[in-house]
């Protein structure tokens, strides 16, 4: 990814064209022939290669915020752990807490709680986004110690996804319901984590799937995992490699249009390089963070409750999509539904929203830690 020192340059086809409503033709065409190859179940956790502020310890492997005595406790948590060997004959462990079933190759005892403590409170959290939400057990995710192992599990069981969940800048994705990750740092791991957990149960709780601009955008609010007296807290705010990004974003003035940036997912951003990457998961975090902060989650929630509900579809299928293109989550859907999405729930107005949000990803990236008037 793009070190933190160096300057993202300004992207000649970024720039806001005067009627901002209609998207160009050629930006569309641009968009499609970068993920058409893409699958397009696929939901990829891509992370900052940097850590730092108060989501992580730099000379630790456990996050910050874990006392000696916190981690005590932690390692004493009951957890049902049985050995076993995944699909493709790797030996590890089944890691059962709640509707999880998580295979790890991990033979850290501590660190198989801090996966599982970190997934039972992000669940607490999700449900609260969607309290009427029905999980049908068992949530299946599977968490390697190393990259080879996860590569070589992708490759056997996922392999559609595979020329594009292997790419050097993934760390983790959730295709179906099901998440892969491998740790690199227990922080990073973490992090990953409560992304790809919140992809999986926006995608086992929802009839209607949510846009790549809205789905990743709310996964990204729990990648900055702080610890407080032993417990998880996911404060969105606190997320030091986005921000790092967003603010090398507001100095250039690299924002993608609004009209583009609805339409677009996690595969175009990465089939267009690591500049793109950077800017598209700083916008996706800033522009929720603004979304969230604006109401309280009102909007947000009112989405959810509609998506839950598959209130969306018939508009979607008018709308010209079809019903392969809905269940399969298809790069046409996805340019159909963001920005039905954005207009639905968030704005009739995307100038006056765009720059709204301009200014306050500028005032977000102004000073770290953060500074939201609520």
């Amino acid at each position: 990814m793009t070190p933190h020192g160096s300057k993202l340059k300004p992207l000649p086809w970024l720039a806001e064209p005067k009627h901002a409503a209609r998207a160009p033709s050629a930006h569309l065409r641009m968009l499609a022939a970068a993920t058409a190859l893409l699958a397009s179940a696929l939901q990829v956790g891509c992370q900052s290669g940097g850590t730092g502020g108060q989501m992580f310890n730099r000379r630790s492997t456990m996050p910050a915020g874990l006392s000696s005595a916190a981690l005590r406790r932690i390692a004493a948590d009951k957890l049902d752990v049985v050995p076993m060997t995944d699909s493709v004959g790797q030996k590890g462990f089944l890691l059962s807490a709640g509707p999880y079933r998580i295979f790890t190759d991990i033979k850290n005892p501590l660190q198989q709680r801090l996966i599982m403590r970190v997934l039972t409170h992000a669940l607490c959290r999700f449900r609260a986004l969607i309290p009427s939400a029905r999980l049908h057990p068992p949530l299946r995710g599977y968490i390697f110690a190393h990259r080879r192992q996860w590569a070589i599990f992708t490759r056997n069981m996922m392999p559609t996804v595979a020329p594009y969940a292997l790419h050097p800048m993934v760390y983790g994705y959730d295709h179906k319901g099901v998440f892969a990750l491998h740790r690199t740092s227990v922080p990073t791991m973490l992090s990953v984590l409560a992304h790809e957990a919140w992809l999986q149960f926006s995608y086992v709780s929802l009839k209607d799937h949510l846009p790549a601009w809205m789905d990743e955008g709310l996964a990204a609010q729990f990648e900055a995992v702080c610890w407080r007296h032993g417990k998880p807290k996911f404060i969105a705010t606190l997320n030091y490699p986005r921000w790092l990004a967003l603010r090398a974003v507001c100095r250039a003035g690299d924002f993608i249009p609004l009209h583009i940036f609805t339409r677009m997912d996690a595969g175009a951003a990465i089939a267009t390089g690591p500049r793109m990457t950077e800017i598209y998961y700083a916008q996706l975090w800033s522009m929720m963070l603004f979304i969230t902060q604006h109401d309280g989650w009102g909007v947000i929630k009112r989405a959810l409750h509609s998506s839950e509900m598959g209130r969306l579809t018939p508009v979607m299928l008018k709308a010209g999509l079809s019903p392969y293109d809905l269940s399969h989550e298809t790069t046409r859907w996805n340019m159909v539904a963001g920005p039905i999405y954005f207009h639905r729930f968030i704005s009739c107005y995307p100038r006056q929203f765009a720059a709204q949000y301009h200014a306050f990803a500028r005032s977000l990236a102004a000073h770290w830690p953060p500074r939201i008037a609520h």
